[in-house]
């Protein structure tokens, strides 16, 4: 099944048409089909004269047609119908009367009756414009818009100093707000997403965090044809090639200039891409080229310790997206990083505990843009773009509902870039007018004026005041009154402003008076209060000290019942040492006698043992004599050493006889073998 039909236009002279080289969008198409008014017939007339039909267009051109060979007594008629003007030419021709009729001429008068409201049924606009471009309901400025001024406001409403805009309010009326504004935002972790989708989705205003494909969209409208590939899955990889350039801020990078002041979006702006200068597509320098404000506000990692650490300040910006890889919640996240040295935007895969930049988008459904909104309590500047039909705040998110700073633990779940080195807030100031539903919210900028009108009870205007919004060297918005205001004009200010002041010194002198009187009433009634306080302190110090002293009489007592018990039980230890000691002493005279006694014993013992030796000497020496005798009678009837014998084997006692020495038989030495030993 075919995803729509593709158009194609290469070349129109008309500057308000689409010219690309590749497809259109139905909104290109949609525009193309403006051009067809140029064509239309503005006028037509007859020169009689010279026999000459004229025809003038809506732009401008003319064309003549010559019927000075073929007319004769030549007249034009017109008649209205609701197919559009017929135009009928008679004239005589050679052969006789002929007649020329043509229908359906569109002109401004017919315009209504023969399209209707079938094109140009809606106008996308900032704002500024109302109406939608039909006959009907033509466009013009809107009511709060007027040529160097705005429209008078009601009062001042300092947001920053706590005070608010009214719940509800009657349609047209107006208030001027200073209220806070960033650019830079802040950094947060996975954790922080979730409870912010939390937040837009109880808000129902239609802002979401953006997935993979809402960026791929806006990012590839802004790409030239042949760069498209943003809606590719890989990861650590740079896509298209100029929209990192287009979307950056042109200053705060590395190598580029200091920014004076940090733009905050500026009024609202749409996208409309132009694809005849892409650029130079070389430079990876950020032109921000559609006021989307990329600002580089690096990201954020946890500590060991708890903390947190930044980087990349100055070098590159990361941004959430609402998609998972594979669309596995298991998974990391796609997001979308910004780099310094990329033209394009390079596409990450990340975990969810590191911390970086958040933008929120909506689908446009022809009559969500605003330009500014209040989302989550803060304002946020927006951005139509007309190709995807999405509106994109163009600033980073700044929400703090319900989430926990760096400051308050290693809980925390955002934190500000860099360190908190920067001023990411700035205070700036909104027009408001309620248009029956809403407050309607648009920036006011270095040097816009207005008129606040000041209204008696009665609503009798006494005085009006001119301001002008007034940016200082430090980028700090003010308002101040214009330079023409005249003395008289101050002074119809100041004298009632100096009334005011007055009537509220001396309600706030009768106030102080009522509450210094208050205060002593509170006084001498803390003051009665503390003297009872006191009295019963004594009392029970009183009591507390005969307690105490009671105690210390027991415990003398106490100490003298020890001291008595223990003297007892020194003597009794006395004695029983005493005792011991004599003990000691007869055990030791007994243990003296034994020891005598095994002397007298020992010595007996020594003598019978001597005794015992000395006549073991003589029994061993007369055997060793006698030893002696026997081994010289040996030797004489041992064999000779190194010497050859034949031995003479008894086979049926098994053995073997060795000859003695002197050949005697009897002195022979005979070997029986007791089993088989084998053969020898």
């Amino acid at each position: 099944m075919a995803n729509g039909l593709y158009f194609y236009k290469l070349v129109s002279p008309y500057p308000e048409d689409i010219t690309k080289n590749c497809k259109l969008t139905i909104n290109e198409i949609d525009s193309n089909f403006l051009t067809l008014k140029d064509a239309d017939i503005k006028s037509f007339e007859f020169d009689r004269e010279n026999k000459l039909l004229v025809l003038t267009r809506n732009n401008g051109e003319v064309l003549v047609a010559s019927l000075s060979s073929v007319t004769y007594d030549l007249s034009v008629s017109t008649e209205d119908s609701s197919e559009g003007l017929t135009m009928t030419i008679r004239y005589d021709g050679p052969m006789g009367e002929e007649t020329v009729t043509i229908d359906g001429i569109v002109t401004r008068e017919n315009l209504k009756d023969v399209i209707g409201s079938e094109i140009l049924t809606k106008v996308i606009t900032d704002g500024t414009l109302v109406g939608d471009g039909t006959i009907d309901n033509p466009l013009g400025l809107a009511p709060g818009e007027k040529t160097g001024m705005y429209a008078p406001v009601i009062k001042f409403i300092d947001v920053t100093a706590g005070e608010h805009l009214p719940i509800v309010s009657r349609a047209g009326t107006r208030f001027v707000t200073a209220e806070y504004l960033s650019v830079y935002g802040y950094l947060y972790n996975w954790d922080a997403v979730k409870i912010i989708k939390q937040v837009l989705e109880d808000e129902g205003r239609g802002w979401r965090i953006p997935t993979k494909e809402d960026w791929d969209k806006l990012l590839n409208s802004i790409e030239p044809c042949e760069y498209r590939n943003h809606e590719s899955t890989d990861c650590h990889k740079e896509l298209g090639k100029v929209s990192g350039k287009y979307l950056k801020t042109a200053c705060g990078w590395i190598e580029q200039e200091e920014c004076d002041c940090l733009s905050v979006g500026g009024n609202s702006r749409i996208i409309v891409v132009d694809e005849d200068d892409p650029g130079d597509m070389y430079d990876p320098s950020g032109i921000d080229k559609y006021g989307f404000s990329i600002y580089p506000s690096g990201v954020g990692e946890k500590t060991v310790t708890g903390g947190v650490r930044t980087d990349g300040y100055k070098e590159l910006s990361y941004f959430w997206t609402d998609t998972h890889i594979c669309n596995d919640e298991n998974q990391d996240l796609y997001v979308k990083v910004f780099k310094s040295n990329k033209g394009g935007v390079v596409q990450e895969a990340e975990c969810t505990d590191r911390l970086f930049s958040i933008r929120l988008v909506k689908d446009y459904t022809g009559g969500n843009y605003f330009g500014s909104e209040i989302i989550g309590g803060n304002v946020y500047n927006t951005s139509l773009s007309q190709n995807t039909r999405q509106v994109w705040t163009t600033c980073n998110l700044y929400m703090t509902n319900g989430l926990t700073p760096v400051s308050e633990g290693e809980n925390f779940n955002y934190c500000e870039p860099n360190n908190g080195d920067i001023d990411i807030i700035k205070k700036v100031f909104f027009i408001n007018e309620w248009n029956g539903s809403y407050w309607e919210k648009k920036l006011l900028v270095d040097g816009d004026t207005f008129v606040i009108n000041e209204s008696a009870p009665s609503g009798e205007t006494i005085y009006n005041l001119e301001y002008r919004v007034q940016k200082d060297d430090e980028c700090n918005y003010e308002l101040v009154p214009t330079d023409d205001t005249t003395t008289e004009n101050v002074l119809r200010v100041v004298i009632p402003m100096i009334e005011a002041i007055d009537a509220k010194v001396e309600a706030e002198t009768e106030r102080a008076v009522a509450a210094e009187h208050a205060l002593d009433e509170k006084i001498n009634a803390e003051t009665a209060r503390a003297t009872e306080a006191e009295q019963a302190l004594d009392s029970k110090i009183d009591t507390e000290t005969q307690r105490a002293k009671a105690a210390e009489q027991t415990l003398d007592e106490k100490i003298d019942a020890e001291t008595a018990r223990a003297t007892e039980a020194e003597d009794v230890l006395d004695e029983k040492i005493s005792a011991e000691t004599e003990r000691a002493e007869a055990a030791e005279h007994t243990l003296d006698e034994k020891i005598n006694a095994e002397t007298v014993r020992a010595t007996e013992k020594e003598n019978q043992i001597e005794a015992a030796l000395n006549a073991e000497i003589v029994r061993s020496t007369t055997k060793d004599e006698e030893h002696d005798g026997k081994i010289s009678s040996l030797e004489d009837r041992m064999l000779v050493t190194n010497t050859t014998y034949v031995f003479k084997f008894d086979k049926e006692n098994g053995g073997v006889t060795v000859p003695a020495v002197g050949g005697q038989e009897e002195d022979a030495l005979k070997i029986i073998f007791d089993g088989n030993l084998g053969e020898f």
